[in-house]
């Protein structure tokens, strides 16, 4: 599917940060559409890169359970005047110019989901170690088909954002087991250190 069907030229996304303790920092957006720039002063783009890329250097947008990079380069313009979509494969980094290694993980085919993810010696501004396009839910495990991959801690988590605000509950049992009766979803309340088995966590406004 085309870009130019659904997404938006404006960003509408609300931020956090998800600190999950042993793991890292990850900055998670909502909406469909994305910009991301050089990490400047008084800067403006959704995604902040330190590194040697435009301030405005272009826009991530997801389609259905796609996504695409818009080009904000003028000798990247069509026929039409307008930048080309270009979809993005998880085995291909973003083709933004400089020296930076972009890429987007889509590690469960069962989320809209994205990660995206900075080679180093590049960093993200805001001290997050990746950046989450939230789809539908955020994965949070120790294996590679979760977003947020936990490797030190065996438990899984799914994260949910319903009425206005983010979710989380376990994805077993103590001791491994499925939950048959299901667990239920906890508030992830703001600047609030939430407990899931082993996993700690923190969500704050970014």
């Amino acid at each position: 599917m085309k870009a130019d069907a659904t997404a938006s030229n404006s960003s509408t996304a609300t931020r956090w940060r998800l600190w999950v303790d042993g793991c890292g920092g990850f900055l998670i957006l909502t909406g469909d559409c994305w910009t991301l720039g050089a990490a400047v002063p008084g800067g403006v783009a959704d995604v902040g890169i330190r590194a040697d890329v435009a301030r405005h250097a272009g826009r991530i947008e997801r389609v259905d359970s796609d996504y695409f990079w818009r080009n904000n380069e003028a000798d990247d313009l069509s026929d039409t005047g307008r930048s080309q979509s270009i979809l993005i494969s998880p085995k291909q980094p973003l083709p933004v110019a400089g020296s930076a290694t972009i890429r987007l993980r889509r590690p469960s085919t069962l989320s809209r989901t994205g990660v995206l993810i900075l080679d180093p010696p590049h960093r993200f501004d805001g001290h997050v170690d990746a950046v989450i396009f939230a789809g539908d839910t955020i994965l949070v495990g120790p294996s590679s088909d979760h977003h947020v991959v936990t490797s030190s801690f065996p438990d899984r988590a799914v994260l949910a954002y319903r009425d206005g605000g983010w979710q989380a509950k376990p994805l077993s049992q103590p001791g491994g087991k499925p939950g048959k009766s299901g667990p239920t979803f906890v508030e992830l309340e703001l600047g609030r250190r939430i407990q899931i088995q082993s996993l700690a966590m923190t969500l704050e406004r970014a």
